[in-house]
């Protein structure tokens, strides 16, 4: 699973499965909030447009 390079493509499909953890550069108490934020930056367009919150996603 973290053998491909994390790009957009592999971003948005990785947000959901930990890319910092594939990676191990990131600390264990901070995977939780790091993905949730890669997924709310990637969907603020579509958040925006259809007036859903990170609150409704999570």
């Amino acid at each position: 699973m973290g053998t491909e390079k994390i790009g957009p493509p592999a971003t948005l499909m990785k947000a959901n499965s930990r890319p910092e953890a594939d990676l191990g550069t990131s600390q264990p108490e901070r995977l939780d909030p790091e993905p949730i934020a890669a997924i709310a930056l990637i969907w603020a367009p579509v958040m925006r447009s259809h007036r859903v919150t990170v609150e409704q996603m999570a």
